[in-house]
C-alpha cells in the first residue's frame, strides 16, 4: 500500500513539473508577442511623455506627467519580467559571498518604503559563506522576494533575512521571514504560478521568477505561511568550499 501511495505521489510530482514547463513555453511564445506588441509602444509613450514635461510649466500638469511616467515605469518593469521569465537564462558564473550580496538587497529592497514602517533583520553565519553564482540574477531574485516580504505587510511589521550552512548537506540555508497577513494553504500552493498574486498592482512573476534563478543554480526554493502570522521563504544553494579572493597589496620597489 506505501509503495502505491508512494507511485502516486511521484507521478502527482511528475504532472506538477510537466505543468510548469507548459507553463514556462507558452510564456515564452507570450514574451515575444510582448515585445513587439507593448514594449515599443511604451518607449514611444515615454519619450514624448518626457517631451511634454520639458515643454509645460503648470504644476498641476507636471504633477500628472509625473504618475503617467511612474505608470509607464510599472508597465516597463512588467514586460521586463515577462521577457525575463520567458527567454533563457545566461548564468555568467563567479564567486558570491552571500553575507555581501543580501546587505545589498536589502538596501536596495527597501528603497523607497516609509521609514519607521517596516523593520529589517540581517542574521548572518560568523563565516563567510561563498557560492558560485551569477551576482546579478541572484540580486535580482533576492531583491524580489525581499521586496515581497514587505508589501506583505501593509501596516509595517518586521522581516528577518538569514542565510547559514544547512546542517550536514553541504548547502547554505537563506530564509525570508515576514510578520505579514501570511498565506492560506490553496494560495501558498499557487505561490509560484506565473501572473498569480494577491497584491493590487502586482504583476505576480517575481516569485516565478526567483524560483527559477535559484532552480538554475542547482538550489531549491520552498515556502511556509500562516494565516494572520507571516510568510517564511527558504532558500537552499549548493556550498562552495573557497578560499576569500585575495587582495593584492602593492609591493615598494627598492631605489639603488
Amino acid at each position: 500500500m506505501s509503495r502505491t501511495t508512494d507511485r502516486l505521489e511521484q507521478l502527482a510530482n511528475m504532472e506538477e513539473r510537466v505543468q510548469r514547463i507548459s507553463q514556462m513555453a507558452a510564456l515564452g511564445e507570450l514574451a515575444g508577442q510582448v515585445a513587439h506588441e507593448v514594449r515599443n509602444p511604451l518607449g514611444i509613450i515615454k519619450g514624448a511623455t518626457e517631451m511634454l514635461a520639458k515643454r509645460v510649466s503648470d504644476p498641476a500638469m507636471q504633477r500628472h506627467i509625473a504618475v503617467l511616467l511612474e505608470e509607464v515605469g510599472h508597465l516597463n518593469k512588467a514586460v521586463e519580467s515577462v521577457l525575463r521569465l520567458g527567454a533563457p537564462l545566461r548564468i555568467q558564473a563567479d564567486r558570491v559571498n552571500l553575507q555581501d550580496l543580501l546587505q545589498v538587497v536589502v538596501q536596495a529592497a527597501t528603497a523607497g518604503t516609509k521609514a519607521g514602517r517596516h523593520t529589517v533583520r540581517l542574521h548572518f553565519a560568523s563565516d563567510p559563506l561563498w557560492i558560485i553564482g551569477d551576482r546579478e540574477l541572484l540580486h535580482h531574485a533576492l531583491v524580489n522576494l525581499v521586496r515581497n516580504a514587505i508589501q506583505a505587510m501593509p501596516t509595517g511589521g518586521t522581516v528577518t533575512v538569514s542565510a547559514q550552512p544547512a546542517p550536514g548537506d553541504g548547502q547554505f540555508l537563506l530564509t525570508i521571514s515576514d510578520t505579514g497577513v501570511g498565506l492560506t494553504a490553496e494560495d501558498l500552493k499557487r505561490l509560484g504560478e506565473p501572473f498569480f498574486t494577491q497584491r493590487s498592482g502586482g504583476v505576480g512573476l517575481g516569485f516565478a521568477l526567483a524560483r527559477r534563478i535559484v532552480t538554475e543554480h542547482g538550489g531549491t526554493l520552498d515556502a511556509s505561511s500562516t494565516p494572520g502570522r507571516g510568510t517564511t521563504v527558504s532558500i537552499r544553494l549548493p556550498a562552495q568550499v573557497l578560499d576569500p579572493p585575495r587582495r593584492s597589496v602593492a609591493g615598494s620597489v627598492a631605489q639603488g
